[in-house]
């Protein structure tokens, strides 16, 4: 997705379902029932299809995205403003069944208290099967703290989407790019030199399912396969614009060993996604 599309995404109202992208550089195998969603409501038409059986989705794979505002002097996780429309802090869950796909919208409830991380691990089972270190800050969502909004109709045997949501939360992060995304990206400038802007622009980024903390594959719950985008704010938290584009944060601004973060608005993008097994 380029910068632009992103700045789109931007500000899109929470109340609107959006395809937030797929699966990229691969999709990695997940064994935890995540949420699923359901596009369309089924109408007669006369065949013979089971009522029970197309009810409602059942979904075979997620995708999570999202955005965020960052306070480096509080080290806390605040909204941002672009063309005059304010963004609390969001979590997107793409859920999809195939081809077809619906959007749960998880935003950051104004004054909640909001957990933030520097998740400083080594991730292992990566695309090309290599161990990747990664440093990467950002938050977590607990029901406590998020309102959800989707047009998800789930299977009956799934149960509700708020149920699939669980307890545990969810979040994204920036930081490092790990370097099998980054391989992938550089391999895609080869092929079209049109996104060597966009990839100078790059970072990495991940995703946290709590529901996915102490297991084998993502002991944290995070997994920094996503990557993402950081734009510059000005002292009213608005996305400072150099005439129609926003204004980027450099990687090398934003990427530390530490995992401190500049002042700016942060996306996190689909770059792999997770498949229900």
């Amino acid at each position: 997705m380029t910068n632009w599309n992103l700045l789109n995404v931007l500000v899109l109202s929470s109340a609107i379902a959006f395809g937030v992208g797929c699966n990229g550089g691969g999709t990695t195998g997940d064994d935890t029932n995540e949420e699923t969603e359901d596009t369309e409501d089924t109408e007669e038409t006369g065949d013979d299809t089971d009522p029970e059986e197309a009810e409602g989705m059942v979904p075979d794979g997620m995708n999570v995205s999202g955005f965020f505002g960052w306070d480096p002097e509080t080290e806390t996780v605040i909204p941002y403003t672009v063309d005059g429309e304010t963004q609390n802090p969001l979590v997107v869950i793409e859920l999809t069944e195939g081809t077809d796909s619906c959007v749960v919208f998880l935003t950051a409830n104004e004054g909640a208290t909001i957990t933030t991380e520097i998740w400083d691990q080594t991730d292992e089972d990566t695309f090309d099967g290599e161990d990747y270190d990664i440093v990467h800050t950002g938050f977590i969502l607990t029901p406590d703290t998020y309102t959800m909004e989707t047009d998800c109709e789930l299977s009956s045997d799934w149960g509700t989407v708020e149920e699939l949501l669980g307890e545990d939360g969810w979040g994204i992060g920036v930081g490092n790019v790990r370097g099998d995304v980054d391989a992938e990206w550089a391999a895609a400038v080869e092929e079209d030199p049109e996104l060597e802007e966009t990839y100078d622009s790059l970072l990495g980024a991940g995703i946290y399912l709590g529901a996915l903390e102490g297991s084998d594959w993502a002991p944290s719950g995070y997994i920094g396969f996503n990557y993402g985008f950081g734009f510059e704010l000005d002292d009213e938290n608005a996305i400072v614009m150099d005439g129609d584009a926003p204004v980027n944060l450099s990687p090398d601004d934003v990427i530390s060993e530490s995992g401190e973060l500049p002042h700016g608005a942060y996306g996190v993008q689909p770059f792999g996604g997770l498949v229900f097994q």
